[in-house]
């Protein structure tokens, strides 16, 4: 299992025996460098967790589908069992993993895995906590392997459960992934949760709370912040006229728009493009 990374600028791997358990659940850390490396965890589940404080871009590519990624600090992807993928790494990182055994995943989740592959997940189960974990453990006592069980069967439990809420709502994120497309054609209209929950014929309660689980943002603040980059993309152009902008991007008039742009940016429209412009 020590092989989950092959064929790349793998610089280090190091497994944790300390949270070695009869359960089968191996704990590893490494760094990983700049460049492409493959990840084949054979028969096992691998987590693999961003231990460094930045945001590293990933490419991820499996023989049917690729995925760019923005690889939040603490936040994790996971490779399937018997799924290989090649990792594009932009910068290199420090990651913690964890392998579970699939015999423990199948025992416990009968939908299939694979299709959720791809996509970040937050840190519901505690990863982030294990180093201090295991600080906390006393390897002297005969308690310590009871100890070892208990948090992997918490983590594993957790997973599993972020798991079904991925199955639950990928088809309504389908749906919702669509809308965006949408919002980008119309950002120059009033537009309402209603009038979207229509287009997935979903009810507003539940398409706001699923576009917020897709987006990590309420509908209003993600027509804002698509409304800003608009404008922001046509300032740097050169346009001149703001009102016509703030009109275009759908702010309420010119006042409006710069109200944001110095909340987003700590200056007016006209402030930000000449700052830009002495940029080297």
């Amino acid at each position: 299992m020590a092989e989950w990374f092959k064929d790349g600028p793998f610089r280090t791997q190091t497994k944790d025996r300390r949270f070695d358990s009869t359960s089968g659940i191996e704990a590893h850390r490494g760094v990983l460098a700049i460049g492409q490396i493959t990840c084949n965890p054979k028969d096992n589940l691998v987590l693999v967790q961003n231990s460094t404080s930045s945001t590293i871009q990933l490419t991820i590519k499996s023989r049917d589908k690729d995925w760019q990624l923005n690889f939040l600090p603490g936040s994790i992807f996971f490779v399937a069992p018997a799924t290989s993928v090649t990792i594009e790494l932009s910068q290199s990182f420090s990651f913690l993993a964890l392998s579970i055994p699939s015999k423990l995943i199948k025992k416990n989740y009968a939908k299939p895995i694979t299709p959720l592959v791809g996509q970040i997940l937050p840190d519901p189960f505690g990863m982030q906590a294990l180093p201090a974990l295991w600080q906390e453990l006393d390897y002297n006592k005969p308690y310590r392997r009871i100890q070892i069980e208990g948090i992997n069967q918490i983590l594993v439990a957790c997973f599993l459960n972020t798991l079904e809420h991925l199955a639950q709502t990928s088809n309504a994120n389908h749906e919702i992934r669509h809308i965006v497309n949408w919002l980008q054609d119309n950002l120059h209209k009033k537009i309402t949760s209603a009038e979207l929950s229509k287009l997935t014929k979903l009810s507003v309660p539940i398409f706001q709370k699923n576009f917020k689980n897709t987006y990590g943002l309420s509908v209003s603040k993600y027509i804002t912040r698509l409304r800003i980059q608009k404008a922001q993309k046509l300032v740097l152009e050169g346009r001149e006229n703001y009102a016509e902008i703030a009109i275009e991007c759908g702010f309420h008039d010119q006042s409006h728009m710069t109200h944001i742009f110095k909340k987003q940016f700590g200056c007016t429209p006209g402030s930000f493009r000449n700052s830009r412009a002495l940029l080297p």
